[in-house]
């Protein structure tokens, strides 16, 4: 009898670890994948060399208020397509998974 209650203590001890072993490869899979998705939303201002932005104010022509207005509309559309990637990209990683519907 003591043998059985030995055998079954090493089982319920041995077979998570088991498990935990063969699944191993599946959890740090699934950890890069969070980690990718996390990076993916955040938010980053890549650094780059800052040019002088063009002047704005009272003594700027009109052309200069355009030439600023639509360099700021490129920047801002940039940002988003980069975002809106990484953000599918990372949504694509988590598909493949099954992480998703």
């Amino acid at each position: 009898m003591a043998l059985i209650w030995t055998v079954l203590a090493i089982a319920a001890v041995v077979s998570p670890l088991f498990l935990l072993f063969k699944l191993w490869k599946k959890l740090r899979s699934l950890w890069a994948q969070v980690l990718d998705l996390l990076a993916a939303l955040d938010v980053e201002v890549e650094e780059t060399k800052k040019s002088d932005p063009p002047v704005v104010g009272p003594l700027a022509d009109r052309q200069a208020r355009i030439d600023a207005q639509t360099c700021r509309l490129r920047l801002k559309r940039a940002r988003a397509l980069a975002r809106r990637s990484r953000t599918e990209q990372a949504l694509a990683r988590w598909h493949s998974i099954g992480l998703t519907d």
